[in-house]
């Protein structure tokens, strides 16, 4: 993620970093542009209710890109920061 050249992101803890959503919408967004409905998004989320949105927005880009699967996978799982789950998508 890091070598991806995204303004303003750089990931030392991905599990931490990825709660909030904002860390998978931009990486989502470099690599299928167009992908993201930036409007629904919440830039400032300081409650669990915004970051639970953004995690679930960033779930819906996922499943925009061509190819890749999401199974089993919720907003809520990325918002509590399941290491297995967020390793499943970043994969």
């Amino acid at each position: 993620m890091n070598s991806l050249g995204i303004e303003d992101l750089y990931v030392n803890n991905i599990f931490e970093e990825a709660r909030d959503g904002m860390l998978l919408l931009k990486v989502v967004d470099k690599i299928h542009p167009g992908s993201v409905e930036w409007n629904r998004v919440e830039k400032n989320p300081t409650t669990v209710f915004k970051r639970g949105i953004n995690c679930q927005v960033a779930i819906d880009a996922v499943k925009k890109v061509p190819g890749l699967v999401v199974v089993g996978i919720g907003a809520e799982d990325v918002r509590d920061g399941n290491k297995k789950l967020i390793l499943a998508i970043v994969w």
